[in-house]
């Protein structure tokens, strides 16, 4: 057994009425100020009017941030850190999916140094010291960012993802609620679970990092989400599906926050920066070829993941990816960069991919290493 350090800092609470809960805390708290983010999706829906209210009834002064892009962008963390500095606001409140969640990380960093500047903190720990408190309730199931230590934002200027990492960084509470996910469109359904699918897969497969914790995590989160996924995309009300794709979400979260990930979401990070494609989207094209790319040298990592995950001695990872094959036709999402919407790719934008994807922070724990034209292969193999 590898030597291992495994940490999770954020409380996870399950919950079928997460107002009540939050509603109930901040009766025992003494908080003047509070920042209130989501997206303008979520903000005109009447689970989060009620909230809204119901935080209004408390006679705590809010402020509401209600434009969160559908992709966190460092130019709209700076403009709500302004706003959250010049209100003094003492607690972050956010409710959305992942790029809602990541933005709220990064509004805590400035909020709490009182520095706009986010860039100045971009990085693996370069945080010293502990954040003002940070409450996530996720809308989706896939992200896992509710309780993991990293944050992702694009910098428009750039066209590139920009990497932030510290222990500081999670929630101090995550808080779990199936209700919340019923009317997730299926696209985002199926996107957000294939992202809690390879988190879990290269959760699992990361070289030198992974526990026998993180190994259970991995293992049970993948069993839920092939198991629950296809009906939480055909049946959008039911609630056991929902309940355990969102567990196995904040599962994969924990997992890949102690293992990292690998090459696959180092492509998808530079595809998406560069066409802006839905992550976990990105994330479905590329597992197939990463997988197969990885089993030319490491093919024992996911074999033994498929004898745990299908609890059978004969499975290999073959059986992994006819299972990940046969569920991206169940939920319909694409499969190919093509068809995601990404344009030919000239030789020079391919290098530019593949250069961008090489010092990606993610790549370095692929259980395999990789150069420039490995990367390519992949990102061609992956276009039709």
């Amino acid at each position: 057994m590898n030597q291992f350090v495994f940490s999770n800092s954020t409380n996870v609470v399950f919950t079928y009425d997460f107002i009540e809960y939050i509603i109930d805390k901040l009766d025992d708290l003494n908080v003047n100020n509070l920042l209130l983010l989501t997206d303008e999706g979520l903000s005109q829906q009447q689970l989060f009017k009620d909230f809204y209210q119901s935080l209004q009834n408390l006679k705590i002064p809010t402020t509401l941030y209600d434009k969160v892009k559908s992709d966190a962008q460092i130019a709209v963390v700076e403009e709500i850190s302004r706003l959250a500095i010049a209100n003094d606001c003492q607690l972050i409140i956010a409710i959305g999916g992942g790029s809602v969640i990541d933005t709220a990380k990064l509004v805590n960093i400035s909020l709490t140094h009182k520095d706009t500047s986010i860039m100045n903190y971009q990085g693996i720990n370069l945080l010293e010291s502990a954040l003002k408190p940070l409450w996530v309730i996720p809308t989706t199931a896939g992200t896992g960012s509710e309780v993991s230590l990293v944050a992702v934002a694009k910098d428009e200027s750039s066209n590139k993802k920009i990497f932030f990492g510290s222990h500081y960084l999670s929630s101090e509470l995550a808080i779990l609620d199936p209700n919340l996910l019923v009317t997730l469109p299926k696209f985002l359904t199926a996107a957000t679970g294939l992202d809690a699918v390879t988190h879990a897969i290269e959760a699992y497969t990361a070289s030198n990092c992974n526990s026998p914790i993180t190994d259970a995590l991995c293992i049970e989160s993948l069993k839920k989400l092939f198991a629950y996924l296809p009906t939480a995309c055909q049946d959008p009300s039911n609630i056991e599906a929902r309940e355990n794709t969102l567990v196995a979400s904040t599962m994969a979260g924990i997992a890949f926050s102690n293992s990292g990930v690998g090459v696959v979401h180092a492509l998808a990070h530079s595809i998406g920066a560069m066409f802006n494609t839905h992550h976990g989207a990105t994330n479905a094209v590329f597992l197939i070829p990463g997988i197969k790319f990885n089993c030319q040298e490491a093919s024992r990592f996911y074999d033994t993941l498929s004898v745990n995950v299908f609890n059978d001695k004969k499975a290999n990872h073959v059986d992994l990816i006819t299972t990940i094959d046969n569920l991206l036709n169940t939920v319909q999402l694409p499969k190919s960069l093509k068809s995601l919407g990404v344009p030919e790719l000239s030789k020079a934008l391919l290098d530019e991919l593949a250069t961008t994807a090489l010092v990606d922070p993610s790549i370095m724990f692929n259980p395999v290493e990789l150069n420039l034209d490995d990367l390519k292969q992949i990102i061609l193999t992956a276009y039709n």
